[in-house]
């Protein structure tokens, strides 16, 4: 089964998205310059922004003119989009399915390190606390596709490779599909099977990543 997804969409007057990503790899890095276009890709994969041209089709299925809420992807965003009204613990289990178990949602607090903040408000998070839990609200979310947009950024090293290794695991146990948006070379090594390196708006096929070399 594939993967593919072929976007032409204005950015800009001077950036214009142009590109094709298709393969069977099921974790599927992005990497390039700031304002190549990666965070608009994973928009218009989400269902999030309306190209002006595109086809998503995954393991057969046409997402193209699916609305966001019925293509089945959990989303954590380069600025976590936290709700300020709800603590930590109601934000990860929001879009949860009902019948998600306590064991489940208990391990990935741990999975996460975030034991500690569970009550607490959102707005008293650290940017990196606020990534951790936008992190667990898409995988909680048990969606068939994860797409991840810088999702370390604020997150130091250690703590990063750790979170990655688990949530490759977790990829690796479920058959959940990603797509890693990342300028972080340690995490793109851990978590995904093929890069696209995009570069003004054009994608290009580069060597699969360490993770990928040794399955």
């Amino acid at each position: 089964m594939t993967v593919s997804v072929a976007i032409r969409h204005r950015i800009s007057e001077a950036l214009t998205l142009d590109l094709a990503v298709e393969t069977e790899h099921r974790c599927i890095g992005l990497t390039g310059p700031s304002g190549s276009g990666k965070s608009t890709l994973l928009h218009i994969i989400a269902g999030l922004l309306r190209a002006d041209q595109c086809a998503v089709v995954v393991d057969g299925v046409d997402l193209t003119d699916r609305p966001p809420e019925r293509r089945r992807m959990g989303f954590a965003m380069q600025k976590p989009h936290l709700f300020p009204h709800l603590n930590v613990e109601a934000n990860l289990r929001f879009g949860s399915p009902p019948d998600l178990s306590e064991e489940t949602f208990r391990s990935w607090v741990d999975h996460l390190e975030i034991n500690g903040l569970v009550n607490r408000p959102v707005r008293n998070l650290s940017g990196g606390e606020r990534q951790r839990v936008a992190i667990g609200r898409a995988v909680l979310a048990q969606p068939t596709v994860l797409l991840l947009d810088e999702p370390f950024s604020a997150i130091d090293a250690d703590r990063a490779n750790r979170i990655a290794r688990r949530i490759r695991d977790h990829l690796d146990r479920t058959g959940i599909r990603m797509f890693l948006a990342s300028h972080n070379a340690a995490a793109l090594d851990t978590m995904v099977d093929v890069i696209f390196s995009i570069h003004s708006g054009r994608s290009t096929e580069v060597a699969p990543s360490a993770s990928a070399s040794t399955d």
